[in-house]
């Protein structure tokens, strides 16, 4: 496998905080649920292991590393554990000083909007899908793999033994949101309130479709669809606008029990 295990990786210092921040997706859904242990070295030889994520995480800050020492350097690899198995990926460090100017722009970005929206926007708790792990034993045929039945409270309807990574508690912005109001349920025939929401988000952590935003003030649950994302000179994803539907109360993701303490 090597280092195909990831894409998109990044490594950018800090400088107002004094850390190094480091994002990263995964060439493979199903390598979600692996752990990823992520080491530093001072020279690219000597390497100390710094901590261990679930590769799904998509971002790690590191606070181990004063970045203000504009003589010292610095990198960056990955291990990735996977059945078993571990594969390494390549060497990587951080951009270089003269992108310290676009770094300070990308986070006064992200300063004024999570400003913004703790203020003016929504409490939420994220629902990573699980995407990957140990299929469900009461929906899924363990001969094709195929899911037998939509609303599952094992797997809340994801077909992986419990659905959802544990949740993450961000804040959003509300940008519109569409009532369609009582529409047929193409299964079922049943009428059902049919709601769309767009929401404005920080894009940490990593959003993909299916994934669960979670309004802490009502419990209603909305399952995001494909997403745009808007990036800063095409360094970092820094937003997104995440198109949703509100869940209707029988979905199987409202068995989720939320601990938001």
């Amino acid at each position: 496998m090597g280092a195909a295990f990831l894409k998109d990786v990044r490594v950018i210092p800090s400088y107002g905080n004094n850390t190094c921040y480091l994002s990263w997706d995964l060439t493979d859904s199903r390598l979600s649920s692996s752990t990823l242990r992520i080491f530093k070295s001072a020279n690219g030889a000597e390497w100390q292991l710094i901590d261990e994520v679930v590769a799904v995480a998509g971002a790690y800050e590191d606070v181990t590393h004063n970045v203000r020492n504009r003589v010292a350097t610095y990198f960056y690899k990955f291990e990735l554990i996977h059945n078993s198995s571990v594969f390494v990926s390549e060497t990587y460090s951080p951009i270089q000083l003269d992108s310290l100017r676009e770094m300070g722009i990308v986070n006064f970005i992200v300063n004024e909007e999570l400003k913004y929206m703790r203020h003016g926007g929504s409490h939420v708790a994220v629902l990573k899908i699980k995407t990957s792990g140990t299929p469900c034993p009461d929906c899924v045929d363990p001969e094709t793999g195929q899911r037998l039945k939509e609303y599952c409270s094992t797997c809340h309807g994801t077909g992986y033994i419990n659905g959802y990574y544990p949740p993450i508690m961000t804040y959003v912005r509300i940008l519109n949101e569409k009532n369609e109001g009582l529409i047929s349920d193409n299964d079922s025939g049943a009428k059902i309130q049919k709601i769309e929401r767009t929401f404005r988000v920080i894009n940490i952590p990593f959003y993909e479709a299916g994934d669960i935003i979670v309004d802490l003030k009502t419990d209603d649950r909305y399952q995001v669809s494909p997403l745009q994302k808007f990036e800063f000179r095409g360094l970092s994803a820094v937003i997104a606008h995440l198109n949703t539907e509100l869940l209707n109360r029988d979905h199987p993701a409202y068995s989720l029990l939320l601990q938001t303490s």
